[in-house]
């Protein structure tokens, strides 16, 4: 078969009164490499343990741009060994439960597709590396999505308890992340107030943490955490969604610019925390192999002396 003009064809769609034929035409646009040594009778567990790679032909390359963006993908792809008289409408679950096949995932289906999310590990010019992919080696790939969570957000957001809370306590979620150090967390939540993802915001949100940590600050503390900033830049939006010390709430915030790039945290007992960004952060940063938002979430890793300064104000 032709690398860039493989033609899927699905045969037939059963009907409750009889069948007719009815011809569809895809396009592979690249095939699965994977254990090559699996079939149709391999554990799905077992299938989808070990990383595969997704080969997309390259006249299609150009929509693999920036897909090292997408931690998680669905793709897309075709049974391209099952038999016709192989087909079932309904059978056993892995699990022994009766279902359909529009119930259940098996391969044993009217139209031989399959559809599994996965999580992108690497990627090498016109090669993915993946993780989860249930499909075997040499499946023709139709198509890959980026994951579309977005119906579970929205299921969140318009949960009438979670919404009635929020509305008591609108930083609820931010201090539970802040009382589990959930620092990836804070910092996915001050990228929605910032607008990107950044090393340097990802730096406000360590600088934040460490500084409620040494000042002992609990959830009853939150409300009376005081900032005195010298810089603004990205750093300054994850300061302020952390500690909730805003540019507009002059009474816990203070703005006094200086040549460095530093905060004074500070409790209501009275101590305080002067945090610097070191002069040779942004080459530490640099050399972060990770790009896009991951090398944000790297800088949440390094060890917080290797990029600040820390001075303790009695």
């Amino acid at each position: 078969m032709k690398k860039s003009l493989f033609l899927i064809t699905f045969l037939f769609i059963i009907y409750q009164y009889g069948s007719s034929m009815e011809k569809i035409t895809f396009r592979s646009i690249g095939k699965v490499s994977a254990n090559q040594e699996y079939d149709y009778n391999t554990p799905l567990k077992q299938l989808k343990s070990e990383q595969a790679r997704l080969v997309i032909d390259h006249e299609y390359a150009e929509a693999l741009l920036n897909i090292n963006e997408c931690e998680y993908l669905d793709v897309v792809f075709y049974f391209d060994r099952l038999k016709e008289e192989e087909i079932r409408l309904s059978g056993k679950t892995m699990s022994g439960v009766e279902r359909g096949s529009f119930a259940s995932r098996s391969p044993l289906r009217p139209n031989p597709i399959g559809v599994t999310t996965v999580r992108l590990v690497g990627v090498n010019g016109n090669e993915l590396t993946v993780e989860g992919l249930d499909a075997l080696d040499g499946s023709p790939i139709l198509d890959i999505k980026c994951c579309d969570t977005s119906i579970f957000a929205r299921g969140i957001e318009s949960d009438a308890v979670h919404l009635s809370l929020l509305k008591a306590d609108p930083r609820m979620e931010i201090n539970n992340n802040i009382a589990n150090r959930q620092a990836d967390l804070l910092l996915i939540k001050a990228g929605q107030l910032h607008g990107h993802i950044c090393p340097g915001l990802a730096m406000g949100v360590m600088a934040a943490l460490y500084a409620i940590d040494f000042l002992e600050i609990d959830a009853a503390g939150m409300n009376d955490i005081k900032v005195v900033c010298e810089a603004r830049n990205c750093l300054t939006d994850g300061i302020q969604f952390v500690t909730g010390c805003t540019f507009a709430k002059k009474s816990s915030f203070t703005y006094s610019p200086t040549d460095d790039v530093a905060f004074t945290i500070s409790a209501k007992s009275g101590k305080s925390i002067r945090l610097r960004a070191k002069d040779d952060a942004p080459d530490i940063i640099k050399s972060i192999s990770d790009e896009g938002n991951d090398k944000a979430f790297a800088t949440l890793a390094l060890p917080f002396e290797k990029l600040f300064d820390i001075s303790i104000i009695e």
